[in-house]
């Protein structure tokens, strides 16, 4: 009976090596998976920075982008990876266009006002310094916070 007891601990100890080579295996995949979701975000960062998209929007992409990058032979695709980054920009780009309602996309901040419509402006910052007299504020402090809030700025 001892080939019995040899082969039962020939069993245990292929049964204990198929287990450490899954555990291996397992671990390698988690790695691999680690390297190409690195390479993914540095990858849609470097294409993102090319476009003229506001700083938040190309933040918000680089992250939704970079989490499920597409692989081909356990690599990173850069080629239909750089084309799903262009239908995402697009897409938001077309999004941000119906929010404004214009395809042009500037600088989400203050800006000068129109040339050409000093009636306009003039109206505007006679609003905006009734406004901020009715708070209680002098005259001379209120033109200035009129001219500053017409600004933008």
């Amino acid at each position: 009976m001892p080939d019995e007891k040899a082969l039962k601990e020939a069993q245990d100890a292929l049964v204990t090596e198929k287990k450490a080579n899954e555990e291996l295996e397992t671990e390698n995949a988690r790695l691999k998976e680690v390297i190409v979701l690195g390479k993914a975000k540095a990858f849609v960062s470097e294409k993102l920075a090319e476009q003229e998209i506001p700083e938040l929007t190309r933040t918000r992409l680089a992250e939704s982008l970079s989490k499920d990058p597409p692989v081909k032979d356990g690599e990173l695709d850069e080629k239909a990876f750089e084309t799903q980054i262009a239908e995402a920009v697009k897409n938001e780009v077309d999004y941000l266009a119906k929010l404004t309602g214009s395809g042009d996309i500037r600088g989400l901040g203050g800006s000068e006002p129109p040339e050409g419509d000093a009636e306009g402006v003039k109206k505007l910052t006679e609003t905006w310094k009734e406004k901020y007299m009715s708070e209680g504020d002098s005259a001379e402090l209120a033109q200035r916070k009129a001219e500053i809030s017409v600004r933008g700025r």
